[in-house]
């Protein structure tokens, strides 16, 4: 089978059938949650999946594979942590990492600009008993120190300020003196995997990229992931938090009696974050390699969209239709015929009180997870949402400043104004000798093309509009803006008509109020009679076409055919925002995180090379069992971590030792592929990925070669220790031998 095709299946956990949950709302499916939490917290770690059969061919395709996790050091461009904690000394990029926790947390914070809401936008959470790899350091004192998990969910409030949100989540382990880092490398298109190590009192914390062969094992979708709600793992479960009261009631500035809003927000982050390499693989490979007309096309409407408030953008000009959709259509249909599977970031809830603190097969992170869902090219919403995926990556505080340049430049150029008119019915309500309400409803007139309908409110104190709402503005070719705001204003008394002019503001982002072509509304001028309760009235709306200049610079960006923002390559939004505003005139925020104004660090692998690895033993090179034991577990255990266990790590007698040791746990769980998938107590061993990227079948591999030597191997190391192996499927697990010390 092609790699990257997501896969068909025996019921062994490898070539499943493609199914899929449909899509979950973030936010609503987990506002319900959160309702629902009193109830949830009850219930086991079993979370149902309700599923949906899709066409088997042909085979959907991976937008994320996780059979090929990439190289471990970037190619191109740095981790967001890295650009984060990097200072020059001596003309050479240095980490510093701030020590204790506490204090990072407090560094991250003071990069977020609204520091009111600092502590609410990073996000934490405890979990003294989880699934990282870090899961057995704090033995026996899990409660003592508990994993901190970490994520940004804001976005920057001033221009030049990093874009953190949803990009930069964190797992502090104490006891382990280490911190795991997931951060975005925007250079790249993807997210990066390190580990910061010696993080404790008195010495200089180091910072290492991970092997991402193990990290992807888990982190299946590329990314972050976070457990399903309830969250059972932290302290929104009652039975956790108790426990850790026991020990205290702050942990690292964080009080152990939090909501569950801190999970939910984290879970929400992960569910975003999991989405950008997706948005990538559209923008990369949905327009083409020849694609320039097409990526700038996105991006123009990506720039409508969040103009508008992520509330619409103009899909019905040809533009749009000719050379993004079409493109688009034409690219998808050749490189995906079978849809684009969405991977899923969300492990099973897993209640590790009710679970004696064990890890079964069915929540284990190393079993593959089903497509979230599928994107197809027969809907153009799945076509579509590169637009807003795009669109969320440009910073609000971008948008803040364009929204006001247009405006601005649009009234200082006196670009002529399109009207709309409407007639409207007028009602005032008296409050007071000074107080009183207009209501008014304007409809579209069936003669007038240049018409259009809006129904809103107006509260008067002695001659100021002071308050009110536009509940909403419908126009002709069927485009509806809601909940318009307007500024404060005075009414004019003229020719015994009451007049007053609005500047229209959309809720809540401030910005201007905008058509999806990008153009500002302007104003809305409402005229009626004076002193009477019900009156006709008229309404006359003012559009400013203030976003052609965008639309002229991004054609004039396009003429960069080798260097320009929309050549082929990861979408960077703040190198192609800044190469807008360069072309637009307008001032430049210094980009914090770009490779041009620092010098990074050297990106160093997290794998100690003084040790003798057993590859370098001739002898044992030639043994059949030890082959097969290289092929598909050197990815994870030839580490020098005991966790996962370094049972290859050494010389000939410390790495004959350390499987000897191990065998019990090595068989048991290789014996795992040769039971049932609903009777499995343990996931298998290799994981289940190892053996795709091998592409085995799961017949193909209980029959290979390689599972049967790897079977006989490890069989006659039990031989020798006069163990039944046969029997040890029907053993409790963790009453095996250890394998090697956990800590």
């Amino acid at each position: 089978m092609a790699k990257g095709h997501a896969q068909t299946s025996n019921g062994h956990g490898i070539r499943q059938p493609l199914i899929f949950r449909p899509m979950r709302s973030g936010s609503g499916r987990k506002t319900l949650i959160l309702a629902l939490l009193p109830l949830l917290m009850g219930v086991t770690s079993e979370t149902k999946q309700y599923t949906a059969s899709l066409p088997a061919t042909p085979e959907a395709t991976w937008a994320v594979d996780p059979t090929m996790p990439g190289n471990d050091l970037p190619p191109v461009g740095h981790s967001l942590f890295d650009r984060l904690f990097t200072v020059e000394r001596e003309g050479q990029g240095v980490h510093k990492v701030p020590f204790p926790f506490v204090e990072l947390i407090k560094a991250i914070e003071a990069r977020i600009a609204n520091k009111e809401n600092a502590r609410e936008r990073v996000r934490q959470v405890l979990i003294p008993l989880g699934r990282s790899l870090q899961r057995h350091a704090a033995a026996p004192d899990y409660f003592k120190y508990p994993r901190v998990v970490v994520a940004v969910d804001s976005e920057p409030v001033n221009p030049g300020d990093p874009f953190l949100k949803d990009r930069l989540f964190l797992g502090y382990q104490q006891r382990a003196n280490l911190i795991e880092v997931i951060s975005y490398n925007e250079q790249h298109g993807r997210f990066e995997f390190q580990v910061v190590r010696n993080y404790r009192p008195g010495t200089k914390p180091k910072v290492f990229y991970a092997q991402r062969t193990i990290c992807i094992s888990c982190h299946q979708n590329g990314g972050p992931i976070f457990s399903r709600a309830a969250w059972s793992e932290t302290a929104a479960n009652p039975r956790i938090a108790s426990r850790l009261l026991d020990e205290q009631s702050i942990y690292f500035d964080i009080p152990v009696n939090r909501s569950a809003l801190d999970p939910f927000a984290i879970d929400s982050s992960t569910d975003r974050a999991n989405l950008l390499l997706p948005y990538q693989l559209l923008w990369r490979e949905g327009c083409g390699e020849n694609g320039l007309l097409c990526r700038a096309q996105a991006f123009t409407a990506a720039l409508q969209y969040r103009l508008s408030s992520k509330n619409h953008f103009d899909n019905k000009s040809t533009s749009y239709r000719e050379r993004f959709l079409k493109v688009l259509k034409d690219n998808w249909t050749e490189r995906w015929p079978g849809g684009i599977a969405i991977p899923d970031p969300d492990i099973p809830n897993r209640n590790p009180i009710l679970e004696n603190g064990r890890i079964s097969s069915h929540v284990d992170p190393l079993v593959p997870r089903q497509p979230l869902e599928i994107w197809s090219v027969h809907r153009v919403a799945d076509m579509e949402r590169i637009i807003k995926g795009i669109g969320e990556a440009i910073s609000i505080s971008d948008i803040k400043q364009l929204d006001s340049y247009l405006f601005e430049r649009g009234q200082r150029a006196g670009e002529a104004m399109h009207r709309l008119d409407s007639t409207c019915a007028m009602e005032n309500k008296n409050f007071s000798e000074s107080k009183y309400r207009v209501s008014f409803n304007c409809r579209v007139s069936a003669q007038d093309r240049d018409s259009f309908a809006t129904v809103g409110r107006l509260y008067v104190d002695d001659g100021k509009v002071t308050d009110g709402v536009i509940d909403i503005l419908r126009f002709t070719d069927g485009t509806v803006l809601k909940r318009v705001g307007f500024s404060p204003a005075y009414l004019r008394s003229v020719g015994g008509r009451w007049h007053v002019t609005l500047d229209l503001y959309q809720h809540p982002s401030g910005l201007r109020a905008r058509l999806p072509t990008g153009n500002a509304l302007h104003s809305l001028e409402l005229s009626w009679l004076v002193q009477q309760s019900l009156t006709r009235g008229d309404a006359s709306l003012s559009v400013l076409p203030d976003f052609d200049p965008v639309r002229d610079a991004i054609n004039q960006l396009t003429e960069n055919k080798e260097k320009g923002p929309f050549v082929a390559g990861p979408f960077q939004a703040a190198r192609t925002v800044q190469a807008l505003f360069k072309q637009l005139g307008m001032d430049l925020n210094r980009n914090c995180c770009s490779d041009a104004d620092t010098v990074m660090p050297e990106a160093i692998l997290d794998r100690d090379q003084s040790h003798t690895f057993l590859g370098n033993s001739p002898t044992l090179k030639q043994t059949a069992g030890i082959q097969a034991l290289y092929r598909f577990c050197a990815s994870c255990h030839l580490t020098d971590a005991n966790f996962p266990p370094s049972f290859l790590v050494g010389d000939t007698d410390r790495v004959a030792k350390k499987l000897a040791q191990c065998a019990p746990r090595i068989l048991y769980r290789l014996n795992m592929w040769q039971v049932p998938e609903v009777q499995r107590v343990k996931s298998p061993m290799p994981p289940a990925n190892s053996v795709q990227a091998a592409e085995f079948s799961v017949d193909q591999w209980l029959e290979s070669s390689e599972f049967n030597r790897l079977q006989r191997y490890i069989e006659g190391l039990l031989k020798n220790q006069n163990v039944a192996f046969d029997q040890l499927v029907h053993r409790d697990y963790d009453t095996l031998p250890a394998c090697l010390p956990d800590t």
